[in-house]
């Protein structure tokens, strides 16, 4: 049967067809074809519009404040072009299976009994390099954890940041306000990049 210009880009349509036919939709006609594929498409489109929505609505982990962990308790993180952003999630808890990395509020008691919000990635089989814990003090954040050992001017800084001495700060006990694989989780840091364990 000789092509029609009706039937013009049918090629192009047949993966979109073996889609269909693999989910068992009965597709007996080219025009049937047609509007399943625009259905795909207004679908991919409304896919597309809340992607920009999210985009929209994320902010950068550097810049995420105590007011937001206290709106928001759990926020999904991603790096873009070494950027790490952060959107706000819907979950109640998190589970360690996720292919979604999560941060979630935490609270910190320092050693002069001083109480601070900030958040951590909770993983029941992680060590320090995977939780990360981040106390908000003031307008920053002080990370207690970096992937190289961290110098003494480094520490200095840090806790110049915290406007204490070492011995006010550490050790620190934190705890997530959320439960990760139903539980809290907990941890006493001794020093910047050391964990009790």
């Amino acid at each position: 049967m000789a092509k029609t210009k009706s039937d013009n880009h049918i090629y192009d349509l047949l993966p979109h067809a073996l889609l269909c036919f693999s989910k068992n939709l009965k597709i007996r006609t080219i025009k049937t074809l047609k509007l399943v594929i625009l259905k795909k498409r207004s679908t991919f489109a409304a896919s597309k519009s809340i992607y920009t929505i999210l985009k929209m609505n994320r902010k950068r982990l550097s810049d995420l404040s105590a007011a937001d962990l206290l709106e928001n308790q759990i926020w999904e993180y991603c790096m873009e072009n070494k950027i790490e952003y952060v959107s706000a999630s819907n979950k109640t808890e998190v589970s360690e299976g996720s292919n979604i990395t999560h941060i979630v509020v935490t609270d910190f008691v320092f050693n002069n009994k001083s109480k601070h919000i900030g958040f951590c990635s909770p993983q029941s089989d992680g060590g320090l390099d995977n939780i990360q814990p981040v106390v908000l003090f003031g307008k920053g954040q002080v990370e207690f954890y970096k992937e190289n050992d961290w110098t003494e001017n480094e520490k200095t800084k840090a806790l110049l940041k915290l406007g204490l001495n070492f011995n006010d700060v550490f050790p620190v006990v934190y705890t997530t306000r959320v439960k990760c694989d139903r539980k809290i989780y907990s941890g006493i840091l001794n020093n910047f990049n050391e964990e009790e364990e």
